[in-house]
């Protein structure tokens, strides 16, 4: 249960940008056991010269799913000692990247590789510089629990950090 609550926050994080995302369960509709984003699904338009940007058909973005995410990801609070957001590492003004060799997370522990830049991420078929994480979802555990970055633990049980 608590790697699940793990799950869920992860994958609205990562997709604050894209669109693409779940809602926690407080704050969804409950369709045969399956969490469902709640509001009217909305379109995202493609940049210019792409195909359209894929979304999964369990998965659309609504208005409230996406304004959820965007405030997630600027969200401190989703680490570990409330210091470290994806915005510290994915920095809007930087082409959502950080201009550094190696990222800084929590206790201004150095990271281990350069944080990619999220632009056009929803077309990615694989993430991180390996492409160990097939998707936006998979990805957006990783940082949230990875000691260097947000450094929650899987068996932290989702709480709030105080």
């Amino acid at each position: 249960m608590a790697s699940r609550r793990i799950s869920l926050l992860a994958a609205l994080i990562i997709a604050a940008i894209e669109g693409r995302l779940l809602v926690p369960p407080s704050a969804v509709l409950q369709a045969e056991g399956t969490a469902v984003p709640i509001g009217i699904p909305v379109e995202i338009r493609s940049p210019l010269g792409l195909p359209p940007v894929p979304v999964p058909r369990d998965n659309p973005p609504t208005a409230e799913s996406i304004a959820l995410g965007r405030r997630l990801f600027f969200d401190p609070r989703l680490s570990v000692d409330n210091t470290v957001s994806c915005a510290s590492c994915h920095k809007p003004s930087l082409a959502f990247s950080d201009g550094r060799q190696l990222p800084e997370g929590v206790r201004q522990q150095k990271g281990r590789r350069n944080a990619p830049s999220l632009l056009n991420a929803a077309y990615r078929e694989a993430f991180f510089w390996d492409g160990r994480s097939p998707s936006l979802e998979a990805q957006a555990q990783e940082p949230v629990q990875n000691p260097l970055e947000m450094a929650h633990d899987a068996g932290c049980g989702g709480e709030a950090n105080g």
